[in-house]
């Protein structure tokens, strides 16, 4: 008579199953900082709260530079070189947009006040206003 090798192994299962509790899923999770890291453990952003008490979330490239961040302030968005491309900004009765060249200078500025005109600004290269709308 063949013993079969399925009974140790479905015992071993089923003894296995029985032990095994899943862990209940914590409704909150708290911390000061949440750091992400890639599949081999490099920072690729983080989310943490500065001595300062405001919150702020940042995203990593894959070589370690800051290429977007998220804070009370607004949203900002840098290049490769980390230069400021792309602001965006909130204020309690407004809000702004500021794009910027390959050297960090703002050359298009659109700001919005609440109960205003929405005013949009071009700028060159050396800080200087070449066109406002409207006019």
């Amino acid at each position: 008579m063949r013993k079969s090798a399925l009974g140790p192994l479905v015992l071993l299962l089923v003894g296995g199953l029985l032990g095994f509790q899943a862990r209940p899923t914590p409704a909150i999770l708290e911390a000061q900082q949440f750091r992400l890291v890639d599949a081999s453990g490099r920072s690729r952003g983080g989310l943490t709260v500065p001595p300062d008490g405001s919150a702020g979330l940042a995203l990593l490239d894959e070589s370690g530079h800051t290429r977007a961040i998220l804070d009370s302030d607004g949203l900002t968005f840098l290049d490769g070189a980390g230069k400021v491309r792309v602001s965006i900004a909130s204020t309690p009765n407004g809000i702004g947009l500021i794009l910027s060249d390959e050297r960090g200078n703002s050359r298009f500025v659109l700001t919005y006040q609440d109960g205003a005109e929405a005013i949009a600004t071009a700028l060159d290269a050396s800080g200087r206003v070449v066109g406002t709308w409207p006019r």
